[in-house]
């Protein structure tokens, strides 16, 4: 069901375990599509463990310094979106900066199937 998976990921969020819901929701061919190419160059990833690294790899390039979560949003038996606004320090250039995006996840039974990111216009 949706809404246990989905409260289960906004409450990792919160402690932030970033990468413990890919570990513990994620389906093994869950699929993510990002909004712009990230550095790899690809926006759509696809597998468990390739979502899980492109996840590890910006937690490796920024400092987080806050994090606010909200939601879940749910959408019927088989969506919900998580809102998140993070404020990170990059570490490549001591950028500071704010991400605000909303996610879009589709659940099947109750592995997460896709994650789809959406950025706020600047």
């Amino acid at each position: 069901m949706s809404k246990r998976t989905a409260k289960r990921l906004v409450e990792l969020y919160e402690r932030a375990q970033y990468l413990a819901p890919i570990d513990e929701l994620y389906a093994d061919d869950v699929v993510s599509i990002e909004a712009e190419a990230p550095p790899d160059g690809e926006r759509q990833a696809q597998g468990k463990a390739v979502v899980r690294a492109r996840h590890e790899a910006w937690l490796q390039r920024v400092d987080i310094h806050d994090a606010v979560i909200e939601g879940p949003y749910l959408h019927g038996d088989d969506r919900f979106a998580v809102r998140m606004r993070f404020a990170v320090t990059r570490r490549k250039d001591g950028r500071r900066m704010v991400f605000d995006e909303v996610a879009l996840y589709q659940v099947r039974g109750d592995r997460i199937v896709r994650e789809e990111f959406f950025y706020a216009a600047e």
